[in-house]
This record gives C-alpha cells, structure tokens and sequence, in this order.
C-alpha cells in the first residue's frame, strides 16, 4: 500500500513500523470513501423524511378512495381489499366502519394503528337482486381531527339475469280421414296439442204407422216396412 518510512530516534534514523501513504493511490482512497459516507447519509436522511408523519395529531389514510368491480353477474359476491394507514404522529383510533347499503360489508382488521402501523379492510358487496349501474360508499369513523369521517366508493355494472324461453306451439293441422278431430304435428320440439273438431249428429229417421181403414168381409192389407211420407 505504502513505502516503508524513517523515524529518529536520538539523533539516529532507524525504520519505522508505520508505513507512509502512497501519495499516488491516496486521491483515488479518498473518492471511494467519501463516496461511501455520502450514500449513507442520503440512505439516512430518506429514511427519517420516510417516516416523518404528516401531522402531530393521527391521520387515517387509505391507498384508494375508490374501486371499480366492472361488470359482474348478479349471481356471486365480489371482494376488494383496501389498506388503511396512520400517518400522523399520535395513535388512530378507529371507532367504526359503516356502509350505506345491506348489501355491502366491510370488516378491519386492526381498530388501534400506531404511527406508520396499516391494516387491512376488506370490503365485499353482493350484487343478488340488482342489475344495471350501482354505487355504494364505505365510512371510516376515527380520531383524525382533520377528517373524522373518510369515505371509500365501490361501483359496479350488474348485468341483468336471463330470461326464461318461453314455449310455442308449431306445426301444421292434418285432420285424418274419416275422424271428426284433427291433430296438430309439430314441426320442431314444441308442445303438441290435438284440436277437436265438432261433432255433428246426423239426421234421425222416424217411422210412422199408417192408417188404414178395413170394411167389414175384406181383408186387411199387408203390412209394409216402407216408412210414410
């Protein structure tokens, strides 16, 4: 590293045990250390201005005040996780979460955050009953004196359920010879019907006995199945 040096010693010169810098390998020594102590102490001070709180009170922050679920069937639940942080100088007490709507639940994880200390909420709507454009909000009720009262908006397009097909009757009516009724055939997998077609009677005949006069000594007439007109 270095070139041995020289000591005195009453008025003699002997070698000396600590050796004397290079005074060519020195300048490049001292970059690289003074390369060293400026990056800790930018890793320092970013550090400290890291964890510096926003405000001596307790500050309730959430990394988004709004999501977005698009567009969902009407048929599950859908879930959103949110992270709650304290970003003040003092503890944060959450007293309560609410959301305006039955339909949606919000659980925290942790009611009391120390400075810098987050926690999860989990929000989860179910969209059963409900179609089309919808809208709910969540309320975090805390200690912050600046906002008591942080609100988070979830929304979500619900598509509508499905119709039921209705069935049709089909077909072409055929009646069979010699039937008084007609069946209908259908021409594609639809209901099937048979449509009775009246019935008409038809005409009675009635046979009426005929009169005859006999005289007395002649003999009656014989008897004719002809009916009478």
């Amino acid at each position: 590293m270095g070139n041995w040096g020289f000591c005195r010693h009453a008025g003699k010169e002997k070698t000396c045990c600590l050796p004397t810098p290079n005074w060519i390998e020195y300048p490049i020594m001292r970059t690289r250390i003074a390369a060293i102590v400026l990056c800790a102490f930018t890793a320092s001070s970013c550090a400290i201005l890291g964890s510096r709180p926003e405000s001596p009170d307790p500050v309730v922050w959430v990394d988004t005040a709004q999501h977005d679920f698009g567009d969902i069937t009407g048929a599950e639940t859908v879930s959103h996780v949110f992270t709650v942080k304290n970003k003040g100088g003092k503890p944060l007490n959450i007293l309560r979460v609410q959301t305006s709507c039955g339909c949606t639940a919000a659980v925290l994880d942790k009611q009391f955050l120390k400075p810098g200390e987050a926690s999860r909420l989990k929000v989860t709507f179910d969209p059963r009953g409900r179609h089309g454009q919808n809208s709910r909000t969540v309320y975090i009720n805390s200690n912050d004196p600046k906002t008591p009262q942080k609100q988070i908006t979830i929304t979500a397009n619900i598509a509508p359920p499905p119709s039921a097909p209705q069935p049709q009757i089909t077909g072409t009516i055929v009646p069979p010879a010699g039937s008084p009724s007609a069946t209908v055939l259908p021409s594609s997998p639809a209901v099937s019907s048979t449509v009775a077609a009246p019935v008409q009677a038809a005409p009675a005949t009635v046979t009426a006995p005929s009169a005859t006069t006999v005289q007395a000594g002649q003999a009656a007439p014989a008897k004719s199945d002809k009916p009478a007109r």
